[in-house]
Parts: structure tokens; C-alpha cells; sequence
């Protein structure tokens, strides 16, 4: 699937990510948790375990550590990013401290 990899001290990318819940897990070391955008046909995801790691992005309050990934989400299943909604939120994601979608 299409999606937006940030990785710490890094701009984000967008890059093909695995297709599947537990390779996305693989990939970021851990467990995943989530954290959707409102009415926005995407979602945070992000693993617990990074917290020991390097901040990486500040998001409503709320510093999130390590690896990020950014994927379609809508009705609770992962999708690919539509291309211009990549393109917006790897530049509002661009800054350390990210304003809100």
C-alpha cells in the first residue's frame, strides 16, 4: 500500500509500505497503535515501544517517538493514501511540530 514513512530527524517520504497489519507491526518493532485524523481518510500509526526512542514529531499535545507511519484508513481497515492527500500530509508533517488536519 501507499503511505507516508517519517522517520526521526528525517522529512517524510512517500513510499510503499506492507500490505498487512502485522508486517506495518514487523516493520515499526512493535505493537501498533492508532490515531486517526478526524474525517480524514487517513491515520497515525505508531508503536508503544518507541517511546524509549528518539521524539520524533509533535502532534495535539502529544510527542510521538521512533518510526511513523502515515496509511489510508476508513471503516477501521488500512488502505493506500489517495496521491494528493500523501502529498498534503507529508508537507504538514514536514515540521516537528505538526499543526492539526
Amino acid at each position: 500500500m501507499k503511505g507516508i514513512l517519517i522517520d526521526p530527524g528525517k522529512v517524510p517520504e512517500i513510499c510503499r509500505l506492507p500490505d498487512t497489519g502485522q508486517e506495518l507491526e514487523r516493520w515499526l518493532g512493535g505493537p501498533m497503535q492508532i490515531r486517526k485524523f478526524g474525517h480524514c481518510f487517513a491515520a497515525l500509526r505508531y508503536s508503544r515501544q518507541a517511546g524509549a526512542e528518539r521524539p520524533n514529531r509533535r502532534y495535539l499535545d502529544h510527542w510521538y517517538c521512533g518510526r511513523l507511519l502515515i496509511v489510508g484508513c476508513r471503516n477501521n481497515r488500512l488502505g493506500s493514501l489517495p496521491e494528493d492527500l500523501a502529498r498534503q500530509l507529508a508537507q504538514q508533517w514536514a515540521n516537528v511540530e505538526v499543526q492539526k488536519t
